[in-house]
């Protein structure tokens, strides 16, 4: 969220130059000037270069910038006529709107799972992210409770207490008062959707969290493909250009 925040700011700075590319430097000096990333030019340039570039690379054609080379950027929009870009730039908004409320549908729906169903997504979490099940513990109270493996630990030290906290669940510490010590754990693994324990050696997943794993993952979301008939503004200018 954070990166796409910053490009929203750059796109902003972009849009005022016009039809003018901007060179990086440029760039940097309007965002400082906006205390963005603490006023640092040298960080900012590159953290626009690197947000800007990766944006186009996954987008293509539909990203909101072009690279013109020589560390100079513009808007897709600014290349278009007007009407043209005014369309492009209704159609980047609704999928941005589209964007946002997946997400937020898909916490939505985290918090409002009982036990069994948010167990299950989090042994695909799990399993995913190589944890290997020691043992399943019977839940209390609506509270999931598995042992794992920590992949990334030495099998004596690993152990790991999964516990799975429905956003009804409650804080009751009671309900698993004791099971770290009785199976060995070193650490706590929450997939809290309402308010979280604090805990020892505690890594907490929560709902916006969870939300973006399962959207990289493809869990629970699916890829909507819409093809539409652009102008390729390279195209465009260097034609035109022979009459210039």
């Amino acid at each position: 969220m954070q990166a796409q925040g910053l490009l929203s700011q750059v796109a902003a700075v972009l849009a005022d130059a016009g039809p003018r590319s901007l060179h990086i430097r440029q760039i940097a000096e309007n965002l400082a000037g906006q205390n963005v990333l603490g006023g640092e030019i040298s960080e900012i340039e590159r953290a626009v270069t690197a947000g800007v570039l990766l944006d186009i690379r996954k987008l293509g054609r539909a990203s909101r910038f072009v690279a013109r080379g020589d560390a100079r950027y513009q808007l897709q929009t600014s290349r278009l006529p007007g009407p043209a870009a005014a369309a492009e730039q209704s159609l980047r908004v609704a999928a941005d709107l589209l964007d946002g409320e997946t997400t937020n549908q898909l916490v939505q729906w985290l918090q409002a799972l009982g036990p069994r169903s948010l167990e299950a997504l989090a042994r695909i979490y799990l399993e995913r992210e190589g944890f290997s099940l020691v043992t399943t513990l019977p839940p209390v109270r609506g509270v999931g409770k598995l042992v794992v493996q920590d992949p990334e630990a030495e099998e004596e030290e690993g152990r790991v207490l999964v516990l799975v906290l429905p956003r009804k669940a409650g804080l009751d510490a009671s309900n698993w008062a004791g099971d770290s010590e009785r199976n060995s754990c070193g650490g706590h693994l929450v997939f809290a959707m309402g308010e979280a324990p604090d805990l020892a050696e505690q890594r907490t997943v929560g709902p916006h969290e969870f939300a973006r794993w399962l959207r990289t993952q493809g869990i629970g979301v699916t890829t909507l493909a819409i093809e539409v008939t652009v102008l390729d503004p390279t195209v465009i200018e260097s034609i035109g250009g022979l009459d210039t």
